[in-house]
């Protein structure tokens, strides 16, 4: 169950990332997730999420990582999404 939350949380600071930079200027859909649990998962979890996004004409696919990290700020998971994103020509694809 707690894995469950815990991809549930890196997925949500990715897409946040993404969705956020190329918000009005393209798409985006997810085609695959990874987890990779480096130590036991209990207690605060802190997910972030420093991606570069292109935001340059045309197609792009991106995989995008969250370093998710306990109270004590070690590295327990790593989620890694797999995105193509499309960034428009113009605001008339829209």
């Amino acid at each position: 169950m707690i894995e469950e939350t815990v991809i549930n949380l890196g997925e949500m600071v990715i897409g946040l990332r993404v969705i956020y930079k190329i918000d009005r200027i393209g798409r985006g859909i997810v085609s695959a997730l990874k987890m990779r649990v480096l130590k036991k998962l209990r207690g605060q979890i802190t997910a972030v999420c420093r991606a570069e996004i292109p935001i340059t004409h045309g197609i792009h696919q991106l995989v995008v990582i969250s370093k998710l990290y306990d109270k004590k700020r070690d590295l327990v998971a790593e989620i890694e999404a797999h995105w193509e994103i499309e960034i428009y020509d113009s605001i008339d694809e829209l």
